[in-house]
């Protein structure tokens, strides 16, 4: 199961990879922010890339949980 899974996230990262020349990186995190695996077409990744998304996504997280705490319920007719 381990190796199906960490086959999976290869090729996810792959194909993210090969989607356009112009990506240059692709990280995969969890929901709140932590960078699972990242690839990158350069030789190394940069470190405070992989801080900067991890960062990002928690404070996305957390700004949209309290937006939705204080919204009320709404209906489309």
């Amino acid at each position: 199961m381990t190796s199906e899974m960490l086959s999976q996230v290869a090729d996810l990262l792959s194909g993210a990879l090969s989607i356009h020349h112009a990506v240059k990186n692709v990280i995969l995190c969890t929901r709140e922010g932590v960078v699972v695996a990242a690839v990158s077409r350069e030789e190394q990744i940069d470190p405070r890339l992989l801080a900067t998304v991890s960062a990002a996504l928690t404070w996305v997280g957390g700004t949209t949980l309290r937006k939705v705490s204080k919204s009320s319920p709404s209906s489309i007719y």
